[in-house]
């Protein structure tokens, strides 16, 4: 065998043992943040990639990969290389890095990803995890039965919150009493009564819906609640508006009698005047 030859083996030999130490695998290997199924805004993102136990010794540093094709987020698979995280000491477990900016990716669209420790000789890879592009503030309603209504008395107020990516958002539902006292709502529809809308003054209905990439979104329904004895009052005034319309008609009445009809208008309104007093006294007995 000559020299060339013997190298040649040399070289084949070495890069088999290289590939063998490169090792593409899972489960030593996590990829801790994003999670799985989440979402995100377009800005910045934290990574987080463990390594488990120190599987890889004297790691050097974590690869964060993600792949649109919806493939396996490897560098060797198609995938976008999108932060490296050099380790602190030899023995690091664990590759965290905040602010890494994903504004170039699509609202809405899926990705895969995933990350990769690796030292002088092995590269080990963590499974992929789904994340969603979420710029969209969820869709939100709030509206009262009523405008105006008597304190004490029942309002009933309903919200609706929906979220295009996230099936679950947080949702607060919140009635803003005159002065400012809360009560806080759980179910939609709802029926505010008593102490709840006890006070005179405006009301606010509210909800804030925020999902799981914090976009946000509230909306509002405002009423009055006043109070039995203004209408009271009105009732009164209408009575007393009533009341002087039947003397001014009776007046003009008078005078048209005297016109007519001089010193015997007076005498027949004297009498007729007699003739009411008693019938009056009549019906109180």
């Amino acid at each position: 065998m000559n020299k060339n030859k013997k190298i040649s083996l040399l070289i084949l030999s070495f890069s088999l043992t290289l590939l063998l130490l490169i090792t593409l695998t899972s489960g030593a290997i996590s990829l801790a943040s994003p999670a799985s199924n989440s979402s995100h805004k377009i800005s910045t993102i934290i990574l987080n990639c463990t390594n488990t136990a120190n599987s890889i010794q004297n790691a050097s540093n974590a690869t964060f990969y993600y792949n649109s094709s919806g493939g396996t987020a490897q560098e060797d698979s198609g995938a976008t290389r999108l932060a490296i995280v050099l380790n602190s000491t030899v023995n690091d477990t664990e590759f965290y890095v905040t602010g890494t900016s994903i504004s170039g990716l699509t609202n809405t669209a899926t990705y895969n990803f995933s990350c990769a420790v690796a030292n002088i000789s092995t590269i080990l890879y963590g499974s992929s995890k789904n994340i969603t592009i979420d710029n969209v503030a969820p869709v939100v309603t709030s509206t009262c039965t009523l405008k105006v209504m008597d304190v004490f008395n029942p309002i009933t107020c309903t919200s609706t919150c929906t979220d295009a990516i996230d099936g679950s958002p947080t949702i607060t539902r919140t009635l803003t009493k005159p002065g400012s006292d809360t009560v806080s709502a759980s179910t939609t529809p709802i029926t505010f009564t008593g102490s709840s809308t006890n006070k005179i003054g405006n009301y606010n209905f509210g909800i804030l819906c925020t999902d799981y990439a914090t976009n946000v979104n509230n909306a509002n329904a405002t009423f009055r609640a006043d109070s039995d004895e203004d209408e009271d009052t009105t009732t009164q005034d209408q009575t007393a508006q009533t009341t002087q319309q039947k003397l001014s008609i009776r007046n003009k009445q008078i005078i048209m009698l005297i016109i007519l009809f001089g010193a015997s208008g007076v005498v027949i309104i004297a009498a007729t005047l007699m003739l009411n007093k008693k019938g009056k006294k009549r019906k109180k007995k």
